[in-house]
C-alpha cells in the first residue's frame, strides 16, 4: 500500500474529460472538496463518516466548451453521480442551504497599491 494522500488526474478524449481520482488514508471530506472543482455546483461531505479509506474513483465530464459534434464516441466511463453510487457506494443528494452573501454595490475610491 502506498503513502496516505490523494491523488487526481485528468485526459482529456472528444468533448470530454476522463477523470481519476485515486485516495490513500483520506476522510470522505477530502474527496468532497476535490470534486468541488469538477463541478459546477458546490459538494459538500453530508456522509457523517470520519474515518480515513482507501478509495478509487473513475468518471467523466463534459469539457467547458466540449465537441458538440453528436458523432463523437461518448467517453465509456460513468458520469460523476453513476461512478459515486457504482464504485463507492456514495450518491449526489441536490439541495439548497442557506449561507451569507456580501454584495458591494459601489465604492468611493480606488484601492492603491501597497
Amino acid at each position: 500500500m502506498g503513502k496516505p494522500g490523494l491523488r487526481s488526474t485528468s485526459s482529456p478524449g472528444h468533448g470530454y474529460f476522463v477523470v481519476k481520482i485515486i485516495g490513500q488514508q483520506e476522510p470522505l471530506s477530502m474527496l468532497a472538496k476535490i470534486l468541488r472543482t469538477s463541478e459546477p455546483r458546490p459538494i459538500v461531505d453530508k456522509t457523517g463518516l470520519t474515518g480515513k479509506y482507501d478509495f478509487a474513483l473513475e468518471f467523466s465530464r463534459d469539457l467547458p466548451n466540449g465537441n458538440p459534434d453528436a458523432t463523437a464516441e461518448p467517453p465509456g466511463v460513468p458520469d460523476l453521480n453513476t461512478a459515486l453510487r457504482d464504485q463507492l457506494g456514495l450518491q449526489i443528494v441536490a439541495k439548497k442551504f442557506p449561507f451569507d452573501v456580501v454584495v458591494v454595490e459601489s465604492f468611493d475610491r480606488l484601492p492603491t497599491e501597497n
